[in-house]
């Protein structure tokens, strides 16, 4: 057993955490409500307070089959559409997500119809079909199902290219944008503000096309970036404050890609690793892929990427990677703050949180062996003088292990492999 020590420093604070989610398609899950106890489950137990909703898995709603052209963009088509199983489905959740105060982006991804596409079929290249397209989502969404929303994600992986999107270059994507929010504006919907650009690679080249634009500048309320592997996710916040942005950033995607369904602890840790390296380079706020096990149907697959195995019977299981993401999203709230963590080279990897009320959480990952751990805690101000310790490793989930008295100075005990909180909130 190896040891370490680790000070927490309430005096120096960082980013003020938005949420915690996940991505999510109701497409043959919602079932007439019957996906609500689930639902139940990832907010209520897990504590996902914000969802990127994906009404249809595709863009190309409007001609599935490629077979028209933008004639079909009109009033008609929109309402017959619109009022098709799949999207009363995911008026439905979001509604649902109404009713719990839960935030969601509304958001499209995959292929359009092939004639919004240059000679490739690949690349999008009428631009003003694509915006008119997207405001009547939105405007659908907003005036005749009456949801509350803010936030509209237009792109996905658009830097990747088909299937998880049309490809569109950064200064095409920064022209879009323009031309939806003009859209949006005669349409009523000028409080809806853009997620940009969900890219699959981690770069500036699409930020800044963007920030070019005077009147983007404005209508970004949320730089969102995708994150499958280890890397510095700091340029992007560097990027907003060199520009002095308001924009939020967010993980929209984040996770592993793993589909043997052989290594779950692993996956567990892997994305619990991306999420606390992701908060420690000022992230805001996360969500990971995906809510369950589903249909994939960009890749034409069944996809395993979900906190929760999808069984008969609209049964949903937690894994393992589940209770990994309940360690933070269950005790950091949104408003809390990210406080300095000042460690020891030996020291396993760390954040800590305080909420508006004072009340602290530390969150850790501890990859090797049995760690003593020797926590300088000093006075913070917390009504709450309850320490409890809870542990995710191989057999256990999110288990209360300790609670004690709390004190400027503690030793704990981590074992090997697991994923550890401390914090004076409680798991009720």
């Amino acid at each position: 057993m190896h040891s370490a020590t680790i000070t927490l420093n309430d005096q120096h604070t960082h980013q003020v955490l938005e949420g915690f989610g996940a991505n999510i398609n109701p497409i043959k899950h919602w079932q007439g409500g019957q996906l609500i106890p689930t639902l139940d489950m990832l907010t209520d137990d897990l504590g996902a307070t914000l969802f990127r909703l994906d009404p249809y898995g595709f863009t190309d709603w409007i001609d599935p089959d490629s077979v028209a052209d933008r004639v079909v963009l009109q009033n008609e088509t929109y309402a017959r559409v619109y009022r098709s199983q799949p999207f009363q489905d995911a008026w439905a959740m979001a509604r649902y997500f109404n009713g719990k105060g839960i935030r969601f982006i509304l958001n499209v991804s995959g292929i359009v119809p092939r004639w919004m596409c240059g000679e490739d079929g690949k690349t999008l290249s009428d631009l003003e079909a694509y915006a008119d397209l997207l405001t009547s989502l939105a405007w659908w969404a907003r005036h005749e199902e009456g949801l509350k929303f803010n936030l509209f994600g237009p792109f996905n992986e658009t830097d990747l290219g088909p299937p998880e999107g049309p490809f569109v270059h950064a200064e095409a994507a920064a022209k879009g944008l323009e031309l939806l929010a003009e859209r949006f504006e005669r349409a009523g919907l000028e409080d809806i503000r853009f997620v940009a650009v969900d890219q699959a690679h981690y770069n500036l080249d699409y930020l800044q096309s963007i920030v070019a634009s005077k009147k983007l500048r404005e209508k970004v309320a949320v730089a969102g970036m995708h994150c499958y592997s280890d890397f510095s996710l700091t340029p992007v916040r560097d990027f907003i404050a060199h520009n002095e942005l308001t924009w939020s950033y967010w993980l929209t995607e984040y996770g592993d890609l793993d589909q043997t369904g052989e290594r779950e602890w692993d996956v567990a840790v892997y994305s619990t690793r991306r999420l606390l390296r992701g908060l420690l380079d000022g992230v805001q706020a996360a969500m990971v892929w995906d809510a369950y096990d589903n249909w994939h149907g960009h890749d034409a697959s069944w996809s395993i990427y979900g906190l929760l195995r999808t069984g008969s019977k609209n049964r949903y299981t937690p894994k393992k990677r589940y209770y990994a993401a309940k360690q933070i999203y269950r005790f950091v709230p949104p408003g809390s703050t990210r406080i300095e963590v000042s460690n020891e080279e030996s020291a396993p990897l760390t954040a800590g949180f305080q909420t508006p009320q004072g009340d602290l959480t530390l969150v850790g990952l501890n990859e090797g062996e049995p760690l003593l751990l020797e926590i300088a805690i000093g006075a913070l101000n917390s009504e709450h003088q309850t320490l409890r310790l809870f542990i995710t490793n191989r057999t256990e989930n999110c288990q209360l292990v300790s609670e004690f008295p709390r004190g400027e100075k503690i030793q704990l005990t981590i074992p090997a492999e697991s994923i550890f909180t401390l914090t004076t909130l409680d798991a009720g």
